[in-house]
C-alpha cells in the first residue's frame, strides 16, 4: 500500500489586509495518512461499533445500531476537501457531518451522503465541505446496523494562509519641497510559525523575515503620463511567489484629455456652482472630475488586469469637446473600454476579449495585483525591519481578471458603504479595529456577502457612488486607500466584464449621501419580487406544531422565546395574544407575564381584565427611562470594550430607550412622557449612521439592522403622535439605512430578502456575522417597514417587507422535533441553521400586518381623547365605539392612561362606551 503518493501543495493566493479584494480559496496543503496506524488515530469509534487498527486498516464493525466515527478539530478554513478510501461487502451509505465554532450541532445541512459500492474492493470517496468557520469536529455515520468496514487511507486538503502578509502600502515623497512620489513603501509581514527566507527581484542577497515580525519595502515609483506605479516582488522560499502593484496619480502637465460635461438637473444646482468636469486621459489610463481648477476624484487606473493596464489605442472621438455626449471608446488586443456620459452619470463598458491573454494562476505565483508593465523595470527595494507584531494568519485573496473602474474620490471621508461589509462614517476606516480585536485578519468579502449592488464613498469634496447588474462582480472599498498608499479613498469592481454605472455629485449637493444614493441605487436597479409565501393556512400550522409542541409547558399554561431548556416557560403577553390571533380564542392561562416576541403585542392584558397591571408595569417603565435620561435627550450607554471605546450614546441605545418611551406616550398621551420622549426624539437627530442596536455584545461603533429598525419605528410613531411630515421624512431616511442589511438578489435559497443583523463579531473576535442571516432581527425591521408604509407612500415599503418575511418562514424548520421554529442565524452560503431554536411568534405578527389583519392593540386619538383598545375602536361625540367583541366577553379598556373600563360584549358586536369626564377638543 502507498501512503505518500500526495505531497505538499500550495495554492494560489496571498491574504492582503490592505486589499480587501473578495476572498477565495486559502493556500491549500494535501495531507495523506494511513487511517488505522498507531501514530495516525484519525477517527474513534463514538457508538455502536468497535475499530481495530492493523497493518494500516481501520476494521470498523457494527454493533446494535449505525455506527458513528468521529474526530475534533481546531481549525479555520474556507473549504475543506475529505476524501476516504473504503471496501465493504455491507449494503450501505456513509454520511459525512461536521460541526463549527459558530454551528455546533451535527443538522442535516450539514451532512453529505455517499453511496458505497459493496464489492468487497477499494474505492476512493472524496468530499468537497464549505465551512467557513473553525471546524470543530467531522463524524462519519454508516447506515447499517450490522456489517464490516475497512477504511486504509484519509484525505484532507485544508485551507492555510500564505505565511506572507502584505499589511500596507504608504508613499515616500522626492522631498519635503516636492510632494511627487518617489517610492511606495510596502509593509510585508511573516505570520508564519517559524522564519521565512526571501529574495526581491532586482537584488542578489536573500532576506529573512523573522516570525511575527514585519519589514518596510520601499521600492522605486515609475512615472508615465498621468499615472505612476510601483511594483513588488517577492519569492520566498517554500511559498509562491507574491507580486504586487500600486497606482499613483500623477498630474503631468502633458496629457491629452477628452472632456466630458457631468450635468445635474437645474432645480438642484445652485445657480453659482460650476459644473463638474469629467475627463479621460488619451492613453486610457486614467480619469479624474474637478469642479473649476477643484480636484475631486480620480479614476486610476481606469482598467487593469492583475496590476497590468492595457495597451488600448483611442477610437472615438476624434474631438473632445466638453458636453459633447459621443461615447469614448478604447480598444486593447486583450480588452476594450467604451465610456458614455449621460447627465451626471458614467457608464463603464469594460471587456475582456480573450481569456487566453489573462495572466495563468498557477502554482509558480502568488498575486493580489502582479506585477504592472508600467512598474516592471522597478529593479531594487529597500528593506528597513520593523518592530514586533501580533500574530496574524490572515485569509487569501485571488486576484480576478480585471478590475475596474477605480473610483478614487478625494478629502476627508463624509460616509461609506458596501452593502453587507462596511458602513463607514466621518472619520472611520476600513477593517476598523473598534469593531475587531484583531482587524488584520478580517476575511474579504466573497460574493455571497454583498447584500445589494451599490457602492458609495463620499467625503467633504465629492460623493461617489458605483451601481451595477451583474452579481458575479466582486466589489472593494477601502478607505483609506492602504491599497495604493494614496491620499484618497477607494472603490472598484472585478470580473471578466464590467458594466457598471458611477455616479458623480459635488459634496454640497449630496447633504445625506448614503440615503440619497441607496435611492439613486434604486433607481438603477429596482428591488427584486418578493418570493411567494407560503399559504397562510400552512404556515400557521407549521408555526402551532413549535408553539404547541416544544415551546410549550408541561402545564400547556405556558410557554417560551427559545426551545433550549435554560430558556424559562411563562404564560407571556405576547404569546396569548398570538394564539388569540390565530385561533380566535383566549387561551386558559391562570396569569398574564409580558414580553415572550420582539414584537409587543399586550393585548393579552386588555383580554384577562389585567389592565391595571400592564399600566402599572409600562407607567413605571417610562418613568425609570426619564430618570436615566440625561438633560439633552440622550442615554448613556457603558461600552463592555472599554479598551477601545469609552461609555457614550449610540443610535442603538438611544433608539430603543426613545421607542419604550414613545410607546407609554403613544398609548396613555400623559404630557410629560410625551415632551420626554419628544426630547429623546430630537437627540436622535444627531446619529447618521445605525449602530450600536447589538450593545450587549459588540461595540457601539458596530454596524447593525435592529439600530435602523428602531429609529424608523421611534420616528414612524413620532409622525403618528404629532403628525409632523418631518419625522416623516426621518423615518424614511432610517428605513433607507437598513436596506443594505437586506439581500436584494440570490442564488441560494433563503437568500433573497434574507437580513443580516450587524458588520462584525461578537465581543470583537470571529467568527463574524457578513453572510449569516438572523431571521428574528429582518422581521422586526419588517415590521418597522409595514408601520411606515401605513404613512409613506413615496416608496413601496411593503415590497422588502414582504419579502423579508418571505426569507423568515423559508428559513424555519419544517420537519423533526423543531419544525416551526425559527433558527437563529441562518448561514447563506452553507444553508446551515445554527444557533437557538426560537419562537415564530415575531413572524406571526409580521404576516398578519402585511395581510392587513389586527396584530396589535388600537389606539383611538382624537382632542384630549385617547383610548386604547384590544378590539378596533373609534371616538365619536358619545365616548367610544368598540367592535367585534363576542357577545360575553369581558375585556377592558383605558382611557388616557388612567381610566380602565370594562367591556361586556353584546349580540350586536358593537359596544358604546361612555368617556370619563368632559372630553375637549384641540391640538394634541
Amino acid at each position: 500500500m502507498k501512503t505518500n503518493f500526495l505531497t505538499l501543495l500550495l495554492a494560489f493566493a496571498v491574504t492582503t489586509v490592505i486589499a480587501q479584494t473578495p476572498s477565495a480559496d486559502s493556500d491549500t496543503v494535501s495531507d495523506a495518512v494511513q487511517f488505522g496506524t498507531d501514530a495516525y488515530p484519525i477517527f474513534f469509534p463514538e457508538r455502536h461499533c468497535q475499530l481495530v487498527r492493523k497493518d494500516g486498516v481501520a476494521r470498523v464493525e457494527a454493533f446494535g445500531g449505525e455506527p458513528i466515527l468521529s474526530r475534533k478539530f481546531n481549525l479555520y478554513c474556507d473549504n475543506l476537501n475529505f476524501g476516504m478510501r473504503v471496501r465493504t461487502e455491507t449494503e450501505s451509505k456513509m454520511v459525512i457531518s461536521w460541526v463549527s465554532k459558530h454551528s455546533p450541532r451535527r443538522t442535516d445541512d450539514k451532512s453529505i451522503t455517499l453511496d458505497l459500492i459493496n464489492d468487497g474492493q477499494w474505492h476512493n470517496y472524496p468530499v468537497a465541505l464549505t465551512v467557513k468557520d473553525f471546524l470543530t469536529g467531522l463524524s462519519v455515520k454508516l447506515t447499517a446496523s450490522s456489517g464490516l468496514w475497512e477504511f486504509d487511507m484519509q484525505l484532507i486538503r485544508k485551507q492555510v494562509p500564505h505565511a506572507l502578509t502584505l499589511r500596507k502600502v504608504a508613499s515616500e515623497p522626492v522631498s519635503a519641497d516636492d510632494p511627487t512620489v518617489a517610492k511606495a513603501v510596502f509593509s510585508l509581514y511573516n505570520g508564519n510559525r517559524t522564519d521565512v527566507v526571501f529574495s526581491i527581484r532586482g537584488m542578489n542577497k536573500k532576506l529573512t523575515l523573522e516570525q511575527n515580525r514585519s519589514l518596510s519595502l520601499r521600492v522605486p515609483v515609475k512615472p508615465v503620463g498621468s499615472l505612476a506605479a510601483a511594483a513588488l516582488n517577492v519569492t520566498p522560499e517554500n511559498f509562491p511567489p507574491i507580486t504586487y502593484s500600486a497606482f499613483f496619480y500623477r498630474n503631468d502637465p502633458a496629457t491629452n484629455w477628452i472632456q466630458r460635461q457631468l450635468s445635474t438637473p437645474a432645480a438642484t444646482t445652485p445657480s453659482n456652482q460650476q459644473p463638474l468636469l469629467f475627463e479621460v486621459s488619451q492613453d486610457g489610463q486614467v480619469a479624474r472630475v474637478r469642479q473649476g481648477e477643484t480636484l475631486l476624484a480620480i479614476v486610476a487606473p481606469i482598467c487593469h488586469r492583475g496590476g497590468i493596464i492595457p495597451s488600448f489605442k483611442l477610437i472615438e472621438p476624434n474631438g473632445n469637446e466638453a458636453g459633447a455626449n459621443s461615447p469614448i471608446k478604447f480598444d486593447a488586443p486583450d480588452a476594450s473600454l467604451e465610456i458614455n456620459v449621460r447627465n451626471d452619470q458614467i457608464y463603464f463598458g469594460i471587456h475582456a476579449k480573450n481569456n487566453d491573454t489573462a495572466p495563468a494562476t498557477t502554482e509558480q505565483t502568488t498575486s493580489v495585483q502582479p506585477s504592472n508593465k508600467i512598474a516592471a523595470d522597478a529593479t531594487n527595494a529597500d528593506a528597513t525591519k520593523d518592530g514586533d507584531d501580533k500574530d496574524d494568519t490572515g485569509k487569501t485573496a485571488a486576484v480576478p481578471p480585471l478590475e475596474g473602474p477605480v473610483i478614487r474620490p478625494l478629502g476627508n471621508l463624509r460616509a461609506g458603504l458596501l452593502p453587507g461589509y462596511e458602513y463607514l462614517r466621518a472619520g472611520d476606516v476600513s477593517t476598523s479595529p473598534i469593531d475587531f480585536a484583531e482587524p488584520e485578519s478580517r476575511p474579504s468579502p466573497s460574493q455571497h456577502w454583498i447584500t445589494m449592488p451599490i457602492m458609495v464613498l463620499a467625503t467633504d469634496k465629492v460623493t461617489a457612488a458605483v451601481s451595477w447588474d451583474e452579481m458575479t462582480l466582486l466589489p472593494a472599498l477601502q478607505s483609506p486607500n492602504t491599497i495604493d498608499g494614496s491620499d484618497d479613498h477607494r472603490m472598484s469592481l472585478s470580473g471578466e466584464s464590467v458594466n457598471t454605472v458611477v455616479r458623480f455629485v459635488a459634496a454640497e449637493q449630496s447633504r445625506d449621501p448614503i440615503p440619497d444614493m441607496l435611492l439613486w441605487g434604486l433607481s438603477q436597479r429596482p428591488m427584486p419580487k418578493p418570493p411567494a409565501l407560503r399559504d397562510s393556512a400552512e404556515q400557521l400550522a407549521l408555526s402551532m406544531r413549535a408553539i404547541d409542541g416544544v415551546l410549550q409547558g408541561n402545564d400547556k399554561m405556558s410557554w417560551s422565546y427559545a426551545v433550549e431548556k435554560d430558556w424559562s416557560r411563562e404564560p407571556f403577553s405576547d404569546v396569548i395574544a398570538s394564539l388569540w390571533r390565530a385561533r380566535g380564542k383566549i387561551p386558559q392561562v391562570s396569569s398574564v407575564v409580558s414580553g415572550g416576541s420582539d414584537i409587543a403585542d399586550d393585548s393579552a392584558f386588555f383580554l384577562l381584565n389585567k389592565v391595571d397591571l400592564w399600566k402599572s408595569e409600562m407607567s413605571q417603565r417610562a418613568a425609570d427611562i426619564m430618570e436615566a435620561m440625561s438633560g439633552n435627550g440622550s442615554f448613556l450607554c457603558a461600552s463592555r470594550f472599554s479598551d477601545v471605546e469609552k461609555t457614550q450614546t449610540s443610535a442603538g441605545y438611544c433608539a430603543v430607550k426613545t421607542l419604550q418611551l414613545l410607546e407609554w406616550a403613544r398609548y396613555s398621551g400623559e404630557r410629560a412622557t410625551r415632551d420626554a420622549a419628544l426630547q429623546a426624539v430630537t437627540n436622535l437627530d444627531k446619529f447618521d449612521t445605525p449602530a450600536g442596536g447589538f450593545y450587549r455584545d459588540t461595540t457601539l461603533h458596530t454596524p447593525d439592522l435592529l439600530t435602523a429598525a428602531y429609529m424608523c419605528w421611534s420616528y414612524t410613531w413620532t409622525f403618528e403622535i404629532t403628525n409632523r411630515p418631518e419625522y416623516l421624512a426621518k423615518a424614511r431616511r432610517w428605513a433607507l439605512c437598513g436596506l443594505p442589511f437586506v439581500y436584494q438578489w440570490g442564488d441560494l435559497p433563503a437568500m433573497r430578502y434574507a437580513a443580516i443583523s450587524r458588520l462584525g463579531g461578537t465581543n470583537r473576535s470571529a467568527p463574524y456575522w457578513y453572510g449569516t442571516a438572523q431571521p428574528q432581527i429582518g422581521a422586526i425591521y419588517a415590521y418597522s417597514l409595514v408601520l411606515l408604509s401605513q404613512y409613506d407612500k413615496t416608496f413601496d415599503w411593503r415590497v422588502p417587507a414582504t419579502g423579508i418575511l418571505s426569507a423568515c418562514e423559508g428559513m424555519q424548520y419544517t420537519t423533526g422535533e423543531f419544525a416551526g421554529c425559527l433558527p437563529e442565524t441562518y448561514e447563506i452560503e452553507t444553508q446551515a441553521k445554527g444557533g437557538l431554536k426560537l419562537a415564530p411568534y415575531t413572524i406571526m405578527t409580521l404576516r398578519r400586518a402585511i395581510e392587513k389583519k389586527d396584530f396589535a392593540l388600537h389606539v383611538a386619538s382624537e382632542g384630549g381623547d385617547r383610548v386604547v383598545s384590544p378590539y378596533p375602536i373609534t371616538l365619536n361625540q358619545d365616548g367610544a365605539m368598540i367592535t367585534g367583541v363576542p357577545k360575553g366577553e369581558q375585556v377592558q379598556v383605558i382611557w388616557n392612561g388612567q381610566a380602565v373600563i370594562n367591556v361586556e360584549g353584546n349580540q350586536s358586536g358593537k359596544n358604546q362606551i361612555p368617556l370619563p369626564g368632559k372630553r375637549t377638543r384641540g391640538e394634541q
